[in-house]
C-alpha cells in the first residue's frame, strides 16, 4: 500500500473507532458524511467529497433526499454512491413507519402532524403519501404513493386500494406537501379531497383526511374546513 493509502486506510479506521466509542454526538457534518462514504467508496478519501455534497445541498437531510440525478451532478458522486445514499434516506421513512405504528391513531391530530413533518424534512419535489390505519383507528403504516401532483390521486385509486387490503387497512389519510409554499389548501387540493372522498366512499375504504405539509407546518383540510365554517 502506497504511503497516501496508509494514511487514508489509518484515518478511516480512526474515525470509525472514534464513532464506536463516543456515537455521532461530537461529530461535524462533514464527518458523518466522510464516515458514511466509507461504505460505499473504498480506499479513497472522502472529505473532500463530504464538503462538496454539504455546500452543493447544505444539510445531511438534503443530501440523503436528493434525487439521484442531483446527487450524480456532484463531481465525485457514481451511481452506486448516489444509489447508497438515497437508500439511506429511504430507511428514514421505514424507521419513522417502526416507531408510530403504536403510537398514532387517527384522532391524534398533532401527532399525525408531527409525524408527518417528519416524513417530509428534506423533501424538494411534490410527493404524496397514504397513511393507512386499522379498524381500531391505529396507524399500520405510510406508504408513498408517488412523487408528484396530488391530482393524480384520483388515477391511482386501484394502488391505493389493493395496498390497503393487504394491510388490512379499514381507514387512511392523503398527505402531500407545497415543497415551496404553505401548508394550506388550493382550489386543487379540495377538489381532489371531493373526489377521492366520494370514490372510496363507494369502495367501502374511507378516506378520513387530508393533509398538506410545508413550511416545516401540516394542515389538516378536515380541520381546515371546520375553522372556515365557524
Amino acid at each position: 500500500m502506497s504511503g497516501d493509502g496508509q494514511l487514508h486506510a489509518n484515518h478511516r479506521q480512526r474515525l470509525k473507532n472514534r464513532f464506536l466509542k463516543e456515537g455521532l454526538d461530537h461529530f461535524e457534518k462533514h464527518n458523518v458524511l466522510e464516515l458514511l462514504l466509507f461504505f460505499c467508496i473504498p480506499r479513497v478519501d472522502t472529505n473532500e467529497l463530504a464538503h462538496r455534497l454539504l455546500q452543493r445541498f447544505g444539510s445531511i437531510t438534503n443530501v440523503l433526499t436528493a434525487s439521484r440525478e442531483e446527487l450524480c451532478s456532484v463531481d465525485g458522486v457514481g451511481e452506486n454512491t448516489a444509489l447508497f445514499l438515497r437508500l439511506l434516506g429511504e430507511l428514514r421513512v421505514v424507521m419513522l413507519n417502526e416507531t408510530a405504528e403504536e403510537r398514532i391513531t387517527l384522532g391524534d391530530t398533532a401527532r399525525i402532524e408531527e409525524y408527518l413533518v417528519e416524513i417530509y424534512t428534506g423533501l424538494r419535489e411534490e410527493t404524496v403519501f397514504v397513511l393507512y390505519f386499522n379498524a381500531k383507528e391505529q396507524l399500520i403504516c405510510a406508504e408513498k404513493l408517488f412523487t408528484g401532483s396530488v391530482s393524480s390521486c384520483v388515477m391511482r385509486k386501484r394502488q391505493i386500494v389493493e395496498k390497503g387490503l393487504s394491510v388490512g387497512a379499514s381507514f387512511f389519510i392523503l398527505a402531500h406537501n407545497h415543497p415551496n409554499g404553505i401548508a394550506a389548501p388550493s382550489d386543487e387540493d379540495m377538489r381532489v379531497t371531493r373526489s377521492m372522498s366520494h370514490l372510496f366512499c363507494e369502495l367501502e375504504m374511507p378516506l378520513a383526511d387530508h393533509y398538506i405539509v410545508g413550511d416545516g407546518k401540516a394542515c389538516s383540510l378536515r380541520a381546515w374546513r371546520q375553522d372556515t365554517q365557524t
